[in-house]
Parts: structure tokens; sequence; C-alpha cells
């Protein structure tokens, strides 16, 4: 690291605008899967988010869909997620040129991230994810200005504001604290007194405080989607804690696989990312700063920084207790970025250290194959990771919601499902009559007085104690048309036995019998769902079944095929095995993977 760091912010804000260029031409248009229809939902209509709530950027996403003029709440969200992805590449430009003095490392650094295309597939779709990555630029940009000597309140505030606008983001900008304690106390001002510690400790506090200040706007009544009661000061804190979760739960379900499983993905994954050199140079880069720092400062910078990446990376996705493959694989590969943007400080470090090497006999070779080595990254990186096309979940929203009976009630599953159909109604004005429920959740007050207020007909208590799935089910089929979603009796088998007789309908459900009513045979749900199917409209589907099933969209394609699953059964009890073999040679053409392992999605 250099005594006298280089100033050159026009070249990172250079760096930022190339990449926001890219990444706006390749913004999703439509919702997508996972947490973005709530985040739309509260972007364009206002409210909370599921804890911690993201306060930051649903002001953000708020105040760019209020501003701008022109394109869909979804893009234009997508568009907030392409400039925040743009900033950590500037940002994390500029802290590696500080820290090296190198042009050409700060470049690989920063380019070798956003050539990624999973830091690029996540930064243009309607997600919080590179506001995450951010903050990580942020604040080890905070911490190398202190590395490089500057110290005291205003170092101080800067590294508390960077942290706490990121707590107001993301969460897991906590996993950043190794840095973050190394940095507070390394600002502290040399020779230390009382008075100069005290003014410093003030002054971070001073500036993470401030960084937390978007959180007040939850106490502010009103919005289309509100999770909780964050009006009170203590419904607030429960919010902020993830206390409906259990603070520090990761909220996945013990399925017995090993701990070492994620870790091992994700260290693969950054040779897959990372592609070629920047990959190897990584971890050249930790050794480097560690071994060849010229002073305590900037060793103990290198050192905080690789704590701060063993935290964040292999011991925080150590949590997930997942399978590496399909669906659960893409769960989890979303924090991946967060890790691999420290990771990329230490590409810069190893680049710099690479480009001087004695081995090689003309200074500009290692240039050229750094250079060569990310056009050809970015190159095949954008194409993979470009979700413009990509309407897969409206689609099936828009399918599934359009062929429904007026006033119909809807179980949904799974978060894409749920939110998505929060979305639609409340966003895109879609089938405001269908009362959707999301089963798990009608035990919660909040969320029982929001269904009873839009649709008060509703049975959700049974003697004043909230009703579970199968009761539920039972006795709003009296008095509606109810459906559910088709993966419920599989992913939750208890369910099967106490509910009213079901059978595929409205093209992705399956229809609950009201009292007395008798299902109809399988060659009449046949022909009916082929009705359903011709008024569906279905512009995205990825012709790799292998990228499909990686997919958070995957879910809506388990939906089409399920019911056609269900069905075949209908048709084998009747003893009909060509109907039953038609039946499932749909499904796996449009799931091939779920006949495979049907519940291995949620």
């Amino acid at each position: 690291m250099p005594d006298r760091p280089v100033d050159r912010p026009a070249s990172s804000w250079l760096v930022a605008g190339v990449f926001a260029v890219l990444y706006i031409a390749t913004c999703a248009r439509v919702v997508q899967g996972g947490d973005s229809p709530e985040f739309l939902t509260v972007a364009a209509a206002g409210g909370v988010a599921h804890p911690s709530g993201y306060p930051l950027f649903s002001l953000l996403a708020r105040a760019l869909i209020l501003v701008v003029p022109f394109g869909s709440a979804a893009w234009k969200v997508s568009v907030l997620s392409a400039l925040l992805a743009a900033a950590t590449l500037g940002v994390l430009h500029r802290a590696v040129l500080r820290l090296t003095d190198d042009g050409v490392a700060a470049l690989l650094a920063a380019a070798a991230l956003g050539c990624s295309v999973l830091f690029w597939r996540w930064s243009v779709v309607p997600e919080v994810l590179s506001g995450s990555t951010l903050t990580v630029a942020l604040v080890v940009l905070a911490a190398a200005r202190i590395a490089l000597g500057d110290e005291g309140p205003r170092a101080g505030g800067f590294l508390g504001l960077a942290f706490a606008t990121g707590i107001a983001h993301h969460h897991t900008a906590i996993l950043m604290a190794p840095l973050l304690v190394w940095a507070g106390v390394a600002a502290w001002p040399r020779p230390w007194t009382p008075a100069g510690v005290a003014a410093t400790c003030a002054a971070t506090i001073g500036g993470a405080l401030a960084g937390l200040l978007p959180y007040l706007t939850f106490m502010i009544p009103g919005g289309a989607w509100r999770w909780g009661d964050t009006e009170s000061f203590s419904g607030l804190v429960h919010h902020f804690l993830r206390a409906d979760y259990g603070t520090f739960a990761t909220g996945q379900e013990d399925r017995g696989i090993a701990w070492w499983v994620q870790p091992r993905l994700y260290v693969e994954g950054i040779g897959r990312q990372l592609l070629g050199l920047p990959a190897l140079l990584g971890l050249a880069g930790f050794g480097v700063a560690i071994a060849k720092a010229e002073d305590g400062r900037r060793r103990g910078f290198a050192l905080a920084l690789l704590a701060s990446w063993l935290v964040a990376g292999p011991l925080f996705v150590s949590r997930f207790d997942l399978p590496a493959e399909g669906y659960y694989r893409v769960v989890v590969e979303r924090f991946h970025s967060f890790p691999t943007t420290i990771y990329c400080v230490a590409v810069g470090f190893g680049a710099a250290w690479f480009v001087k090497l004695k081995f090689w006999s003309r200074p500009a070779l290692p240039m050229v194959v750094l250079v060569a080595n990310l056009v050809l990254a970015g190159l095949l990186a954008g194409p993979q990771a470009s979700m413009r096309g990509s309407t897969v979940l409206d689609d099936f929203l828009r399918n599934t919601l359009g062929a429904l009976e007026p006033n119909a009630v809807l179980f949904t599953r799974g978060d894409s499902f749920n939110f998505g159909c929060v979305y639609a109604q409340e966003v895109l004005d879609l089938r405001r009559d269908v009362a959707c429920i999301y089963g798990p959740m009608v035990g919660h007050d909040w969320y029982r007085e929001r269904l009873l207020e839009r649709h008060p007909d509703l049975t959700l208590l049974l003697d004043g104690s909230p009703m579970q799935l199968p009761e539920l089910i039972t006795a709003n089929a009296e008095t509606r048309p109810v459906y559910l979603s088709s993966r419920i009796p599989l992913l939750d088998p208890e369910v099967a036995g106490v509910i009213p007789p079901t059978w595929p309908a409205a093209g992705t459900l399956l229809r609950a019998a009201s009292p007395g009513e008798r299902p109809p045979l399988p060659k009449a749900v046949e022909a009916a769902l082929l009705e359903d199917w011709e008024g569906f409209v279905l512009n995205s589907r990825l012709a790799d079944a292998a990228e499909l099933d990686e997919s958070l969209e995957s879910t809506a394609w388990d939906h089409y095929a399920q019911v056609w699953i269900v069905l075949a059964s209908g048709f084998e009890v009747m003893d009909d095995p060509a109907g039953a073999a038609r039946c499932r040679d749909r499904a796996r053409e449009l799931s091939p993977w779920l006949l495979q392992a049907p519940a291995a999605r949620p």
C-alpha cells in the first residue's frame, strides 16, 4: 500500500457510469421471484416490508417511482438496484485505488465483481441485495481512509454513517463487524487522549444514529401492505430485531445437511463468478496485503478485512441448512455477492502485486492479460445475467388470478406466490375480489385484520383462536369458491386427509369441493384445464431446464406442472393408464425436475 494514495475520483465515477449503463440496459421489466413482489408493493403503494423492513431501500424505491414519469414500477425499482450496484463498483474502485495507487488493480477489482454473473443478475431485479454490497464498499472505503492515516471525529462519523445506512438497508451489514471494530478503534486520534477518544466515539455513534433514521418512517401509518405493527416504538423495535423470525435465525428448518456444504459451494462459486485470474489473485491479495504491509495500521486493516470476509462468507453461509442444488442453491447464492465484494478488495491487492512481478518480460504484458480476462468475463456475463425478458412470475400471476371464479378464496404457498398476489392486487389492480390467504400468517393479529378489512365475510377464527390451514380451507369452502396452491397437499401432507376433496382447476390450482359437491371425472377436469390453458399467456420461458431449475421463478413452473401430476393420479384411480401418461408427459414438459424430486422446493 502506498504512502501517498492517489485521489482520482473521476475514474471511479467513470467505472460506475459504464456499469450503470450496462445494468440498466439489462434490467427486469416486470416482477421477479423471491421477495421482489413485496418490495415492489411497498415501493409503489407504501407500507412496511417483512423484518427487518429495509427502510432505506423502500424510501429510495418510493422516491424513484414518484419522480420518474415513465416505465413500470418493476422497471424503476430494478433501475434503483442497478444504480446501487454501479455505485458499489465505483466506491470499490475508489477504495482500491487509494489503497494501492494502481489504476489497473482498481479497475480489475471493480470489473471482476461487476462482470460476475451472480452480482450482475441480482443487480438488475427489484431486490435489496445490491444495496447491501454498497454497504460493504462504503465501510471498506471508510476503513481504508483510516488505514491511510485519517482519524478523529470526521473519520469516525463517516464510518458510523456508512455502517448504519447499511443496517437500514439490509442487516447483513453486521457481518462487517471485524473491519468495523478495527476501524472504530483505529480512528481514535494519536496520541490517545480522553477528549480525542470521546469526540471520535461520539461522532461514530452520531453517524450511526443518523444512518438509522429511515427506520422512523415505519411509524407513519398507511400503505397497501404493512408487515406487523410498527406504529408503536415497541413494535418498531420488534420489527428491527426480526423477532418474528428469531433475531439470529436464518429462517431455515433443520434438514440434516452438513454445515460445510454451503461454505464449499461459496468457495467453488468464487472460481465460477470471478472468471479466470481474479479468483486466484484474491487469495494472493490477502497474503500480500498482510505480509507486505508497511505499518501496523495497514496490517490491521488487511487482517480485519480477511476476518470480515470469513465471517460474511464461509461462516455465514454455513448457517443455511439447505441443499446445494436447484432452487435452494439460488436461495443461498443471493448472499454470496456480499462477501465477494470484500473478496474483490483483495483481488485489487493481488493485481497490484501481479503486474509488478519480475517474471514479465514487458511491463504492459500483465495489463493486457488482465484486461483480456475482464473483456471475456463481461462478454460471457451479459447475456447470462440479463433479466430484461424474464416474465415467468408475471405471466403466472396474471394467468392464475385471471382464471379464478369471482370472489374466490385462494390459499397460496411460498413467498413468490403469496407476495406476488399482494403485488398483483395492490399495484397492478388485478382481481381485488379474490381473497388471497397465506395460511402460516393467519396466526398474526395484524394479518387477520388486513384480510378482514378487505373481505369481512372470511372465517379465520375458531373459538377465538386462529384456524390452522385445514380448518381455514374447510370453513371458507362453505361460503366461497376455494382454490389452493397445487403444492400444498404435496408439501403439507397432513392437510390432504382433512380438507374437502380437491381436483385440478383454473390451470394451476386445486379446487376444493363445497359441502355436498362431487368432484368431476378426470376427463372433464382435463378438458377444463386445456380450456384454461388456451387463455394463458406465456411470454417467457428459459430453454435450458437446468438453468430454470436454479431460479426463484422455477416454483411457478412447478405449479403449472403439479396440476397435471395430480390429474395423472386421478386417471390411475380410474384405471386409465393412457390418460395418466398423457398428463405426466405434459407435467414433464413444463417442469422436468419436479417428477424427479417433487418435494425439492417450497
